[in-house]
């Protein structure tokens, strides 16, 4: 599992992986980790579908101006393409789907 090499990357142990299943691109897992302090976080771990080929490159292009919404903590621009974010409970479509129009308009 390169999800777990990766994580191996950094001074994390992972607790628990629990698959998302939906519809959606890629394999999406919620991962709760302890941290480098020993601090319980839960992440979500997608790795891009193999036909998605530019989801990578549209994410890094377009963080700077939703990073608000996605907090990103590391991109995997290499096999298989990965992002790994901040679990903020509730999926970015559905909040943004609810917005107000006047909020969904980026400066």
């Amino acid at each position: 599992m390169d999800r777990l090499v990766r994580l191996n990357e950094t001074r994390w142990k992972l607790v628990d992986i629990e698959p998302i299943i939906g519809l959606h691109s890629g394999n999406i897992n919620r991962i709760t980790i302890l941290d480098d302090r020993n601090q319980r976080k839960r992440l979500i771990y997608k790795e891009v579908a193999g036909d998605w080929k530019n989801e990578i490159e549209i994410y890094n292009k377009l963080f700077p101006d939703i990073e608000s919404f996605f907090p990103v903590v590391k991109v995997w621009a290499t096999e298989p393409e990965a992002i790994l974010m901040e679990d903020l409970g509730t999926p970015l479509k559905k909040v943004f789907t609810e917005l107000p129009i006047n909020q969904k308009k980026f400066y």
